[in-house]
């Protein structure tokens, strides 16, 4: 029970810190990126629980270029041609690594009672974000949002997003904890570059959670013009 206070609470702190976009500090970098030896010497928070399986990181083929991975860290070369790094410790799978518009790349992982998509922005100096779940860009790809809500809460986001998307990084226009209680929130599609369609089913509504494609789901949409609040409905908010 103790394990599971203290990995809790720093997912708590290194999820706060991951929905901002916060960089590693940086350290003497002397050897090419992407440099694991560069990784592996930024000190990491020891975590007292155990875990009997193997851990699985190794980067695709198509990442070889620009990404190394370890047992505790992943190196990716940034445009600028620095190495951001990505803490592995609390993770024990990764799975679905993509790349993103040629400038972000992702994964979803596993870890001791927690859950995420990080997300590696390569512009500039690099950063890195946990989303939750693989986040949705806008048609003209200078907006992002991601949204994730679980029942226990340890997430790598538990909450709803939106970022612009600069030439050399990302800035949050919206971050919002306090999503409505419910299940299987999904981001179903941008209208233009300023509206979301969102959908999810509530709690009291699923009786078989193996097939949850039979319910149905209550609609909200969120944009621009509505400051990126969720709100019940179909039609975008206007001025």
């Amino acid at each position: 029970m103790v394990a599971a206070k203290a990995i809790r609470t720093a997912w708590t702190i290194l999820t706060v810190s991951a929905a901002f976009g916060v960089a590693v500090p940086a350290l003497a970098h002397p050897d090419p990126a992407p440099s694991l030896a560069y990784c592996e010497a930024i000190p990491q928070q020891e975590f007292d629980f155990e875990w009997d399986g193997e851990k699985s990181f190794a980067v695709p083929q198509e990442w070889s270029a620009f990404a190394a991975a370890s047992n505790r860290w992943m190196a990716v070369a940034t445009t600028a041609g620095t190495t951001e790094c990505v803490d592995l410790s609390w993770m024990f799978e990764g799975e679905d690594f993509e790349i993103h518009q040629d400038r972000f790349v992702g994964f979803s992982w596993v870890g001791y009672e927690a859950f995420g998509y990080t997300l590696v922005d390569r512009a500039g100096t690099g950063t890195v974000l946990d989303t939750g779940h693989r986040p949705v860009f806008s048609p003209n790809g200078f907006r992002m949002a991601a949204l994730q809500s679980s029942e226990s809460g340890y997430g790598g986001l538990e909450g709803f997003g939106v970022w612009y998307v600069y030439e050399t990084g990302l800035k949050p226009i919206y971050l919002n904890s306090a999503v409505p209680f419910m299940t299987d929130w999904r981001i179903d599609r941008w209208e233009g570059d300023d509206c979301l369609h969102i959908s999810a089913i509530p709690f009291d509504r699923v009786e078989d959670w193996e097939d949850l494609s039979q319910y149905e789901r209550d609609s909200f949409v969120s944009g621009d013009a509505g400051g990126w609040a969720l709100k019940p409905g179909t039609a975008c908010p206007t001025p």
